[in-house]
């Protein structure tokens, strides 16, 4: 079995080309746009259907660049999250002249098939999350409608790559925070996803722990575990717990994998900026961030050790986070992208986790 490090979202090029135009037309080819709602609804309908209709067939090329680039990278490095934002304003019922058209469903149908062939044929595992707004746990019935609608338009999305016939088809994920500060036992959103999502987006979607709203500790003395497939961020459980480095034998991580019923867990990895830290006397990139000591430094908050970094600077931090390898791939969250995820499998291969 290949373990596997990825990224999220976004390309960078580690080795742009010194001219500025150049090196922006690179990037552009790669990664997704968008546009703003305040800048679609200074048009009439017909130049909003055009300009949606531009940036997804936009979109759906850069899929394939991506995809394609993922293709020649090394085995171990084949995971990516996909951009959530896919389709401009993709849930409002104000352009659904658009998003409910013929035209657009023939699109996406017709350029998303053959996504997972491709993907399974060159071992690619990929993801997709959508927003922190995406709440099932909300008392407000209206805030909940539309985190539905939102799950099924991503669900929407990966059936029509091939994905959700089975669970975690190919590995695939749609990942949420649970945003469980209302609903502190759970008991809304495990309703919620046995009761009102289709089969494939049920098949599909995975909760994450994170840092206030839904600690590993919740989830598995709720049992969530037995019904939807878990996600182990590592940084937002060292956050949540005041500096827990939680080891891979921990009951609590095997729970965590349990919930993906034999397929390969997934989990993300993140550290916090390194520039609030590689300058702190005696502080060195070797030494593992231990939490309590570095709060109590002038300048250091719990906030700003939530900060993600750009890179995997911390190789301490990384084998912590590497002793998971074997047991679940990692994306990694970081603002240097591929940059990051291709230092930390740089370390594992040192460390002969991966060929």
């Amino acid at each position: 079995m290949t373990y596997k490090i990825g990224f999220c979202c976004k390309w960078i090029d580690p080795t742009p080309p010194s001219n500025k135009k150049d090196a922006q037309l690179i990037v552009s080819k790669f990664n997704q746009r968008s546009t703003t709602l305040t800048h679609l609804r200074t048009m009439n309908q017909q130049e909003q259907f055009e300009k949606c209709w531009e940036i997804v067939q936009h979109n759906l090329d850069t899929l394939w660049r991506q995809l394609t680039w993922l293709s020649t990278q090394p085995i171990a490095t084949r995971l990516f999250r996909i951009t959530s934002g896919f389709l401009p304003a993709s849930t409002l019922a104000e352009f659904s002249h658009f998003l409910e058209s013929e035209q657009l469903d023939t699109l996406l149908r017709e350029r998303l098939h053959g996504v997972r062939w491709f993907a399974d044929t060159h071992h690619i595992r990929l993801c997709m999350h959508p927003g922190q707004f995406t709440n099932l746990c909300s008392p407000d019935g209206d805030i909940v409608k539309r985190a539905i609608e939102d799950i099924e338009y991503h669900a929407k999305l990966a059936l029509y790559m091939g994905y959700g016939d089975n669970w975690h088809s190919s590995g695939f994920a749609i990942n949420i925070h649970a945003n469980a500060n209302q609903d502190p036992k759970l008991t809304q959103i495990r309703h919620v996803i046995r009761t009102e999502l289709s089969n494939h987006a049920r098949n599909l979607i995975t909760l994450e722990n994170d840092e206030f709203s839904c600690s590993v500790d919740q989830f598995v003395n709720a049992g969530v575990h037995e019904d939807v497939a878990l996600i182990l961020d590592l940084h937002h459980h060292w956050i949540q717990s005041k500096g827990e480095h939680i080891g891979p034998q921990d009951p609590r991580a095997i729970a965590f994998r349990s919930s993906w019923r034999g397929m390969r867990a997934l989990g993300h990895y993140s550290l916090p900026d390194s520039s609030l830290l590689v300058d702190l006397p005696g502080y060195s990139t070797g030494m593992r961030s231990d939490y309590q000591a570095l709060v109590k430094l002038p300048g250091i908050s719990s906030t700003k050790l939530r900060s993600h970094s750009f890179d995997c600077w911390n190789t301490d931090t990384n084998d912590w986070a590497l002793e998971h390898l074997p047991f679940m791939d990692i994306e990694v969250e970081a603002k240097g992208k591929n940059i990051a995820s291709r230092q930390l499998y740089e370390q594992a291969k040192l460390k002969q986790i991966v060929g």
